[in-house]
Parts: C-alpha cells; structure tokens; sequence
C-alpha cells in the first residue's frame, strides 16, 4: 500500500516536473543518405541563389503537451514530387542557422492548421528575441489585415542534428488558409517586390518608371509548375501568365503614381504601412540601400477584386535597428532608436502617403487599436516562457556568433534579459508613435471621403484646407520633406543648413522657407541617417503647426569634388557619364553600370535608362571600356535615345598563387590587401563604405596574395565566399 502511494506521488511530482518545464514541440527530419539541404550563390548583398531539394526519407512531429499533432511520415523516395526540404531567404540563407522550406507530396495539417503541401521554418536569425516575426503577425490580425500567417514554435533537427528554435508557419502562396485568393491567368495574382536578385526558382520583372527603386517584382501566383524543381521548367519571363501579372501590376504602379487609387484597398496598404512603420522594420523600404528599397514586400489582388496589401513578412530586422554606414561592423543592434519616424522612405509608399485618405486610414488604424499594440508585450512575455527551455541551446547550436552587433545570450536568464529589452523599447515606441500620429490632423471619419488637392487647383485646395466642406469632407493635406536633389548627403560633424537641400510640401504644393523652423541640433555626429525635425507655423494658410522629418544621409567623409559632373559641363542631349571623373576599370573584373556611370537628359540627371546585361568584364587595357544606354521611347524627354558611356581601364593588381595547400578556407587582412585559402573555390566582393560594388574576383582552390593598392584610399569591406560559407571583414588600403 505504501508502495503504490509512493509511485502514486513520484509520478505526480514527475507530471508536476513536466508541466514546469514544459517543451516545445520538435520536429525531426531524416534526408536521403543524410544529405545536408545547402544554398550556393547571393545573400545579403545580392546575387542570384540557388537552393535545391534535398528529399525526406522520414518526418517527425512531435509535440509532447498535445498529442493529437503528433505525425509520422516515411515517403518512398521518388524521381520528383516526393515529400523534401531546401534552404530559402536571403542574407540568412548563408549563414549558419538556415530558414527552410518542407514541401509534402501530399498535404498535411500540421498543427492542425489547414491542409498543405508547403510549410516554413523560420529562423529568426537575427532576433536574439525570436518574438519579432511572431509579434508583428499579431499586430497584423489585430489591425485587421486579411490572410496573416499563424506560428508555433518548434525545436528542429535535421539528420540528428540541432539546429535550434524555428518558427514554423504558412508559406506564402494562394489557396485555403493562405492567401485565400482565386489565382489564375485573367484572375487573381500574388506578388513580391524585393531589392535582392531573383533566386534560381523565382520569375519576375523590374518594377517600371518611376519606381525603378521597387526593384525586382516576383511572381508568386499564380504559381508557375515545376519552376522550384531542378530542372527547371515553366519559368520564362515571356509566360502569357507572367506577362498577363506585369500587365496588371505595371498598371497598379502607373495609378499610384497618378493618385488614382481606384483599384487598390488603400485602407489595407495603411495597415500594412502602419505596421511596418511601428515597428521599424530595417526591410521595409531597406536603410541599406540607397532609394530605401523595399525587402520582403507583398501584394494581392483576387479575381474581381482590388489589390490589397500583404501579407507581412520578415521582422528579424525589426525594432530600431540603426543604419549600419560603413556596413556590417558592430551590426545588427537593436533597440538603438525608438523615434523612427513614421513616415516611410521608399517613393511608392511615400506617394501613397500624400493622400489623405490613405493617412485617414492610417490614423484611424492605429486610434482604433493602439491598446492591442500595446498588449503585445503579454505576447513576447508568452512566447519566452514557452523557449526559454530551448534558449540556452539554440544559441549554443550554432558557431559564428549569429548576428555581429548584439550580445548573444547564453543562458535562460541572458535571454530572459534580451526579451525585456524588446519590451521597454516596445513600450517607448508606443507613447512616441502616439503622439506622432496625433500631430496628424486629418480626420478619422469617412476616409474615403478625404479629397485629395490636384496640381491644377493645389492653391484653392490649401487655401482651406483645415475646414470640413458641406459634403463632410476634409481639404487637409500631410506635411512632407524631401531631398531637394535626391543624391545629397551630409558629413560627419559638419552643419546641415535644411533650407539649402530640403524642400518642404504641403501635400503637393511647396511652401515658403519663411514659414518653417528647424530643430535646434543641425549638426550630425555619427555616419547614417541624420533626422531633422520642421515645424509648419501655426499662422499658416496651409498645413498650419503641423510637423515634419526631414532625413538626409551622412558620410565620413564628403564625396570626391570630381563627383557629379555640372549640368553645365554635360550640355543638352542624352549623355553618359562617370559619376567620379577619377574611377578605373580592371581587366577581369565585371561592372555595374549604375554604380559608375550617371546619365543625363538636357543637363538633368536621369535613372529611367535601360543599361546593357551582358558583355560588362572588361577584357583588355589598350583602349577604354564602351558600353551602350538606351533612353526608353515611354521617357518624356530624350525618347529612345542613345548613349556611349566610357570607362578608362587599369590593368590592376594581379592576384599572385602562392606555393601553399589550402587545407580549408581562410582569409586575413594584410598590408593593402588579403590572404585568401580557398579548398575548393571563393568569391570575394569589395565594397566601398556606402555599400557600392566596386570589384569582384573568383578563385580556384588554392593560397592567394590579393592586392587592392590599386584601388583609392580608403575603407573598405571584403565580403567572401567559400560557396555558403560567408566571411565579412574591414580593409583599409594606405
């Protein structure tokens, strides 16, 4: 008796224990002969990627608090379609803790989620927290946002090995308990504008003038068969159903520029916008990248239907990351700033943005859900008692020290630690954005209502334009700042004089300097993006006491004088040009046109050109390098004209092979250059401070001496290659 009363409290105490400590699930992956799912190509700074399926001899879910979600699965290898795995994303698809996608032969409801062929294992590579993604999905539900995914938090093994704590979640394509869409030729269509290359098994087009700083649009619905299989299949950009997709989203990108929303859900692109801007996402319009590219953005239309925005996507990068300037060192930290504006940078949102209903609608969003903003700290505080118990080893999985600016935690408590910080930025971030919504006067009623002045009666418009008409409608119009010249930049502990680069809107009409004041503080002190606030009077006729964020780039050092020819020394016609009187070619080392040449139409800067995509390694130092750039007919100046740009070559430095066996793969900095050991082969991409390209080599297995004294003086950031393997490090050439 005392026996079996004793089992009966060693087993509770035992349950108790268990329900203390509670696991996350864990899913076990077996791949055929223990192959290792591997990217080759691209990453954070470009470049196609390839990502090929490795095939699942056996699949495992288990989940230990609720049995019901436990599955099984032992596919027969096949020649093709049978349950695998691969590598996907992009800057974190090269480093040690790889994303991953799972496609079944047959659907499967994990979770108990709607049934599906392909599912996602998000890393959260970069968020030490790993609530980012997770939080901003929450957001997304709570301000109403059609088709955000769900997640469950999972500890992964693949062939036995710990791979650490993924998210899994819905891959982003059509069907039921997805973007829930009829996609089709003549029907629905999902897509995805991103600043990174096209990977192997993607198809899509460069966005049209003038948002040529969209980048690449991918056409993710309707989904083109066989394209994600090797070989390839289906994927040419001259697929009718490609085309039909560009038809329609070159004409969504024309009515955005001409202010007729008419075809777009603008309440659903003011959700969206506001939830990336709450929690300053570094992808969403990228700080990186000059334009504020956007990273990761989506868009849908259904059949019949307009085009909405969404779903969200990608937040690791979220929550007052700074500008990293000079590119990677001390990056990414978090949590650096919580008074990001609110406005966004890239041109296509910030088109959107001088509507007022589209701020109507943004206001509105965020007055009607500020309190669910707010309570998403409960979530984090959930999320972290749930894989807290993994914490310790999903960061001892991995051996590159992840991210290269925080402090990686290294213990349940460590972590526990990094969540709070999360936390009281979040809180920050809540009261800050708060009152820089209310500084926006726009009316939260009938936001469909809003009208938005034209360029032939601005001034009529203004003249009211904080008064409500007969018909209840709202004349009032955003405050805007924006780059005078869209290339200045700013220098390292030297005033900024506003007046002279910026130039202020209500709306779209620009207002006189003599009716603004600028913050006190006009001196920037550190490299990256310099904030400056201006204030509308309150006397104004138009935008009165209203406030703007004026943001300007900052550099070490200000550029070379010989930078940007004069309109006067460029004369009339279609010119080409370098930008830097001073830059050379190398034999051997392929160019990016944009980042040497500058075009001009009648003196005036241009980027609406068509540049060559083939024939750009220079071959030989006996004469200058020539390409050719075509003005497109649809230009409205200099149509279909042509030009000759002109690179002066060097034959640059010669790597030398030394007489050394490269026994793995190395690289350390020596006097104006590096020392590179390569098994098998690498690439190595040098890139200027401000992230421009500026040489690339490839390398056989071997020990190299690799001089870059040909190159200016400066600092300079060595990006290399050993296949997936990436190495990132500072050079300074003397």
């Amino acid at each position: 008796m005392r026996y079996s009363t004793l089992k009966l409290i060693l087993a509770a105490v035992a349950c108790l224990s268990v329900i203390a400590v509670a696991q996350i699930p864990t899913i076990r992956i077996t791949t055929q002969n223990n192959q290792e799912p591997t990217v080759s190509g691209g990453g954070m700074f470009g470049g196609a990627q390839t990502m090929n399926y490795v095939k699942i001899t056996n699949f495992e879910l288990y989940d230990q608090n609720n049995p019901r979600n436990n599955l099984t699965l032992t596919p027969e290898p096949a020649p093709s379609e049978s349950d695998s795995i691969r590598v996907r994303g992009n800057s974190t698809a090269g480093q040690n803790k790889k994303p991953y996608r799972i496609k079944f032969d047959k659907k499967q409801g994990l979770f108990g989620k709607e049934k599906a062929k392909s599912w996602v294992l998000i890393a959260n590579y970069y968020d030490y927290t790993l609530c980012l993604n997770a939080s901003a999905l929450e957001l997304g539900k709570a301000v109403g946002l059609e088709f955000t995914n769900t997640y469950e938090f999972v500890d992964v093994y693949i062939n036995n090995n710990y791979k650490g704590i993924y998210m899994l979640t819905e891959q982003i394509q059509a069907g039921a308990g997805r973007v829930n869409i009829e996609a089709g030729k003549d029907k629905g269509w999902l897509i995805e504008m991103d600043y990174h290359d096209l990977e192997a098994d993607q198809v899509g087009f460069d966005a049209p003038s003038p948002y040529q700083n969209m980048k690449k649009v991918r056409v993710r619905e309707p989904e083109l068969g066989g394209c994600d299989r090797n070989p390839r299949v289906n994927c040419s950009i001259n697929n009718d159903t490609v085309k039909f997709v560009q038809t329609e989203v070159n004409a969504m990108f024309s009515a955005v520029n001409s202010g007729n929303y008419s075809t777009m859900d603008l309440e659903s692109w003011a959700k969206y916008v506001l939830v990336q801007q709450f929690m300053d996402n570094f992808d969403f319009n990228s700080k990186t990248q000059t334009g504020a590219l956007p990273g990761s953005n989506y868009a849908y239309k259904d059949a019949g239907g307009k085009i909405k925005a969404g779903p969200l996507w990608d937040f690791d990068l979220a929550a007052g990351v700074q500008d990293p300037g000079f590119m990677m060192q001390n990056w990414p930290r978090h949590y650096v700033n919580y008074t990001e504006p609110i406005r966004p940078k890239n041109t296509f949102y910030q088109k959107m943005w001088s509507d007022p209903n589209f701020i109507c609608h943004f206001k509105k969003a965020w007055t009607d859900n500020k309190s669910k903003f707010s309570a998403v700290t409960g979530t984090m505080d959930n999320i972290a008692n749930k894989v807290k118990g993994s914490a310790q080893a999903n960061f001892a999985a991995y051996t590159d020290g992840m991210a290269f600016g925080d402090t990686r935690p290294n213990s349940e408590a460590t972590y526990t630690a990094e969540v709070a910080k999360l936390k009281s930025w979040w809180t920050s971030r809540v009261t800050w954005f708060d009152t820089e919504v209310n500084k926006l006067t726009t009316s939260v009623t009938n936001c469909n209502t809003v009208v938005t002045p034209s360029s032939s009666s601005t001034n009529t418009q203004s003249s009211s334009s904080n008064s409500s008409s007969s018909s209840g409608t709202v004349n009032t119009t955003p405050l805007i700042c924006n780059l005078t010249n869209s290339g200045t930049t700013g220098v390292v502990n030297t005033p900024i004089v506003p007046a002279n680069i910026f130039t202020v809107y209500c709306g779209t009409a620009p207002v006189a300097t003599s009716t603004l004041t600028w913050q006190a503080n006009l001196t920037p002190t550190s490299v990256g993006n310099f904030n400056i606030t201006v204030n509308r009077a309150a006397d104004a006729s138009t935008c009165p006491g209203t406030t703007a964020t004026c943001t300007v780039q900052i550099l070490a050092t200000a550029p070379s004088s010989s930078s940007t020819p004069s309109s006067s020394s460029i004369g009339s016609g279609f010119v080409c040009a370098l930008t830097n009187a001073s830059t050379i070619g190398t034999v051997g080392t392929a160019i990016i046109p944009q980042n040497v040449f500058t075009t001009y139409c009648n003196g005036r800067s241009t980027s609406n050109v068509t540049w060559p995509t083939t024939n750009l390694t220079p071959q030989s130092t006996e004469q200058p390098f020539t390409i050719t750039v075509t003005r497109p007919q649809s230009a409205q100046d200099c149509q279909g004209l042509t030009a000759t740009c002109t690179l002066p070559m060097s034959a640059g430095q010669t790597p030398i092979m030394l007489p050394k066996i490269a026994s793995n793969n190395a690289i350390m900095v020596i006097k104006n250059g590096v020392e590179l050991q390569t098994k098998n082969s690498a690439r190595i991409e040098v890139y200027n401070l401000r992230g421009k390209l500026e040489k690339t080599m490839n390398f056989a297995s071997g020990v190299y001496s690799v001089s870059l004294s040909d190159m200016p003086k400066g600092m300079y950031i060595v990006k290399v290659s050993f296949g997936s393997e990436k190495r990132i490090l500072q050079l300074p050439v003397r």
